[in-house]
């Protein structure tokens, strides 16, 4: 119930907890009244607090529980009967309550000037000692300590008094709040400024504002009189509060230093910072300055290193600062004796947009000079095809056609191969600074006459044919050979054919007969079912077909009409103008087949760098394989390496079976004959010698397969489709056509993965 304070008496107890203003618990619930709680109380201004209602007493009782209170009191001396005679000799737990315990010494020491509390618990050696938490807050009350009470440290104080009678002491068992000087505010800085050592060391090396402006630095022009910091009012104490509930006052202030730098000045009244310059504001590790800068635009000049060009760089003013002006541009150009190459148009456009505050992005190129032109030197002009290449030529329409190559050219004496066009004079320059540049005069060409050439009599600067024969261009010389040229077939009339130098055979080649030529080949017919081994390039205007006998190997470029059923091997390029039926191709560069309705249909055809068609297989689903990345002269290099390995480890069992032999016969008669020990040293030797060069062929293998396969830039190109029966392969990765593929389409070895892009 609610009674006044007034009212209030010793013994009542607090039905709820009694609070101080500022939150803090005063006295908590069932507390038992005593003069000094009733006495704090009153010093706080409590006027009202909540108590447990009273039991009424016998006099109040209704007349009804006066006449059933007999009965009641009956019933227990019979319960109580019935109990003795149960256990007469166990004491009860009213007997045990009924025991006299005694309080332990409880020792409350007041500390640190009332701001907290000292607990000591010790025994007094009686029998029977105990303690409560309403104990311990009695002791402290008497103390008069009401604030800051650790309840929780009272409750672990029981806890140890319950298990060990021992000495308990607690250390802050009840803590009050210190109070909180006044204070002046940190120094609020009004303006953008510097805070670190490095960026003030980069600003007093600069000279004008705009080579920070790439930095991190903050940028804010402060001029004379501009406010740069300010304290504000001080902020007031925070009085605290002791043990006892009451209020703690201060009248200590913490003052805030600031160390003056160079160029700030302080008003004392105002606490407010002001700078006496124009310049950078900055504030490190307390100290509190202006660093003068020059805020204006400024212009350079960058003149190259061989005087043959000068550009403009403008730097723009920064925040209030002053661009530059029109005379000191013109200044700078005459201080710097520019005065040839000036673009005036750019220069007035220049000052004409700085007067709008628009500024180039970078340097500009303000003045340039004119450099010499040297004299072109001599050229020879060559009067035959000196092109290398026999890869035929598409016309507009996308035909291929050998008709107008030629791998073979003849000449007659004194036919015209060249002729000397002389050097030409070179005209002087001038830099910027008007100084006169000397040109280079141009070299005199020198006459190609190489093997069976020579100047003509008549013109020394022209070279003619000495003897009748065939021309070249080898490297920088011009040379007439001999060849040997057949005016019809290959066919029993000639029989094979060898020459180590070029052939031009004007008809066809037929089946069975063989061909081998140490220089180029040239074919004006067909080929057939033959054998052709060729030093350098060969030429088929028409096509190359049979039974599949056929075979070509060319150490330089390939260049065929069509082909069928049979196989090159070219360790160069092979160029293909129609179809390639059933073909085995392998080349060691690249495979170019350039048939329209059919490129590639059936066999295989493999390339290290490149194959480039139009179309792969056919309606039909014929079984076609393209390959690239692999260097087929090298899979021939590691069959030949390993034929010698498997020829070696032959020979070898052999020897060692036969040195085993005489083993066995020394072991047995242990001695050879003369013949005997020979035999045994030649065969240890040999054998020692097989060992070394399996060592050696194995190493070699190793090296051809890390190079046998060289799949990072190889590529095949579809231009038109690639047919379902296509197989696709790069390096040791396979992809079958299933549906047909539209081109045009690239086919590349991405991430270990076959893409078509």
């Amino acid at each position: 119930m609610l009674v006044k304070i007034e009212e209030a008496i010793p013994g009542m107890k607090l039905a709820e907890d009694i609070f101080l203003p500022n939150g803090t618990t005063l006295i908590n619930s069932s507390a038992i009244l005593t003069e000094n709680i009733i006495s704090q109380l009153k010093k706080y201004g409590i006027e009202k607090i909540q108590v447990v209602q009273e039991i009424p007493s016998e006099e109040d009782q209704p007349e009804q529980e006066k006449k059933d209170e007999p009965d009641r009191e009956q019933e227990s001396l019979k319960e109580e009967s019935s109990e003795q005679s149960e256990e007469p000799e166990t004491l009860s737990d009213t007997d045990e309550e009924a025991k006299e315990y005694t309080l332990p010494k409880i020792t409350v020491l007041i500390e640190n000037e009332g701001l907290s509390a000292y607990l000591r618990i010790e025994p007094t050696g009686a029998q029977y000692e105990k303690i409560t938490v309403d104990d311990i807050k009695d002791a402290l009350m008497n103390e008069n300590v009401l604030f800051g009470i650790n309840e929780p440290l009272i409750e672990e104080a029981v806890k140890k008094w319950q298990q060990s009678k021992d000495i308990i002491e607690i250390e802050n068992i009840a803590q009050g709040i210190s109070p909180t000087p006044a204070k002046e505010s940190d120094l609020e800085l009004t303006v953008k400024h510097i805070n670190n050592t490095k960026d003030l060391e980069s600003v007093k090396a600069a000279d004008y504002c705009w080579e920070l402006l790439n930095s991190a630095i903050p940028i804010q022009q402060v001029d004379n009189v501009t406010v740069i910091a300010q304290k504000e009012i001080k902020t007031p104490s925070i009085p605290g509060q002791n043990i006892f509930g009451d209020p703690i006052d201060i009248d200590e202030v913490i003052i805030t230093e600031v160390e003056l730098g160079d160029n700030a000045e302080e008003d004392k009244e105002s606490k407010i910072y002001t700078s006496t310059v124009t310049g950078l504001a900055y504030y490190i590790d307390g100290k509190l300055g202006v660093e003068p800068i020059n805020f204006d635009g400024s212009v350079e000049i960058s003149v190259s290193p061989d005087k043959m060009k000068a550009e403009l760089i403008i730097h723009p003013a920064v925040e209030n600062g002053t661009p530059p002006s029109e005379k000191s541009v013109k200044d700078l150009l005459s201080e710097n004796n520019i005065s040839f190459g000036v673009d005036e148009t750019k220069l007035t456009d220049i000052l004409k947009n700085m007067g709008k505050g628009v500024y180039p992005d970078g340097p500009v190129t303000i003045a340039e000079g004119v450099p010499p032109t040297p004299g072109e030197n001599g050229k020879t002009e060559y009067f035959f095809n000196t092109e290398t290449s026999l890869k035929p030529k598409v016309d507009t329409h996308g035909k291929v056609d050998f008709k107008n190559v030629s791998i073979i050219q003849s000449v007659n004496k004194g036919d015209k191969l060249a002729q000397l066009t002389p050097p030409t004079e070179g005209k002087p320059g001038k830099d910027i600074f008007g100084n006169e540049n000397p040109f280079t005069e141009g070299t005199t060409a020198t006459l190609p006459a190489g093997a069976n050439t020579m100047p003509d009599p008549q013109n020394e600067s022209i070279l003619i044919a000495s003897t009748d024969g065939n021309v070249r261009l080898n490297k920088n010389v011009v040379e007439i050979y001999e060849g040997f040229v057949i005016k019809g077939d290959v066919d029993y009339s000639t029989g094979n054919v060898e020459y180590d130098k070029s052939v031009s055979i004007k008809g066809d080649i037929k089946s069975g007969f063989i061909v081998k030529c140490g220089g180029d080949l040239g074919v004006g017919g067909t080929i057939g079912g033959s054998r052709l081994q060729i030093g350098g390039n060969l030429l088929c205007k028409y096509g190359f077909i049979g039974q599949g006998k056929g075979i070509i190997e060319c150490k330089g470029d390939v260049n065929i009409g069509f082909m069928k059923n049979q196989t090159i091997r070219c360790r160069s390029n092979v160029n293909i103008a129609r179809e390639a039926l059933n073909c085995k191709i392998f080349a060691r560069k690249t495979v170019t087949v350039s048939g329209k309705s059919i490129s590639i249909a059936g066999g295989s055809v493999i390339a290290r760098d490149s194959i480039v068609c139009n179309v792969l297989g056919n309606s039909s689903g014929i079984n076609t394989s393209i390959e690239v990345g692999l260097d087929y002269t090298l899979i021939e290099e590691m069959e030949k390496t390993e034929k010698q390995l498997n020829e070696i480890a032959e020979n070898r069992h052999k020897l060692l079976e036969a040195l085993k032999r005489l083993e066995q016969t020394l072991a047995t008669k242990k001695k050879l004959t003369p013949k005997e020990e020979f035999l045994y040293a030649k065969l240890k030797n040999t054998i020692t010698k097989y060992n070394s060069q399996v060592i050696t062929h194995e190493k070699r293998k190793k090296i051809i397969a890390s190079k046998m396969h060289m799949t990072d830039k190889a590529f095949i190109k579809i231009e038109h489709s690639a047919m379902p029966g296509t197989l696709i392969k790069i390096g040791d990765h396979h992809h079958y056509v299933h549906q047909e593929i539209i081109g045009p389409k690239t086919v590349r070895l991405v991430n270990y993965e076959i893409r078509i892009i």
